[in-house]
């Protein structure tokens, strides 16, 4: 009876060539996101089985189910970050490419001429706007679609003939376009005259939307994509 039951005990215990191939001799846990919504379920089973639990003790585990969504959040948040990084890269290093061979332009269109010299301060200002165009593509917010500073008029209009959405979303795609690029360019230009675009800074768009347009989200999705790409 005892060598039967010593038997049955045995045949649980992991298999002791698995951790020397490499194998795990334990049951693999959950981890990174999955993990953490793991122990926000779990955490909510217990508030929900409970039901004798005192006030601070459910205080206690609301706190931390907050926290870990918390986490979860910002999980997703850098997923999207780096998904259109990874998108709008190749567009980015062909803007700057483009921006940068104006701005060496101009700078020896200006070197040619004398500061009295008609059309001087139009080519002046316009080397300070390349300039913050370089500034623009360098720092643009992680956290929303590219807006390009030199759209491709001919397949603008070839999309335009092509879709389906009706002239007069059209504009009021493009608007709400302008809009936001005029918003990111003016953060911008704030972070640079208080000296903060250096390596490292980083600048998000979080902003509250109002009822109307958290209603229109989702039905300009497709119009977003097509006037910021």
């Amino acid at each position: 009876m005892e060598e039967k039951k010593r038997k049955t005990k045995n045949q649980y215990k992991p298999n002791p060539l698995a951790k020397k191939y490499g194998h795990s001799v334990h049951k693999k846990q959950a981890t990174g996101v999955n993990g953490v919504n793991k122990k926000i379920r779990d955490l909510q089973r217990l508030l929900k089985k409970q039901t004798g639990m005192n006030a601070q003790k459910k205080q206690e585990i609301t706190r931390q189910i907050e926290s870990l969504e918390l986490q979860v959040e910002e999980h997703k948040q850098r997923e999207k970050e780096q998904e259109l990084a990874k998108k709008y890269q190749y567009v980015k290093f062909v803007e700057q490419k483009k921006t940068t061979k104006r701005i060496t332009k101009l700078q020896k269109q200006l070197g040619l001429m004398a500061k009295q010299d008609d059309g001087y301060e139009e080519l002046e200002r316009q080397l300070e706007e390349f300039q913050f165009n370089l500034l623009y593509i360098k720092y643009y917010p992680v956290d929303v679609k590219y807006i390009s500073l030199y759209p491709s008029e001919s397949n603008e209009k070839e999309s335009e003939s092509e879709s389906k959405i009706s002239p007069k979303d059209i504009a009021k795609g493009k608007e709400k376009t302008e809009r936001l690029r005029l918003q990111i360019a003016e953060k911008l230009r704030n972070a640079q005259e208080n000296g903060l675009l250096k390596d490292g800074f980083v600048l998000r768009m979080k902003q509250k939307q109002d009822k109307e347009d958290h209603n229109e989200e989702q039905d300009e999705e497709e119009q977003d994509e097509f006037f910021m790409e």
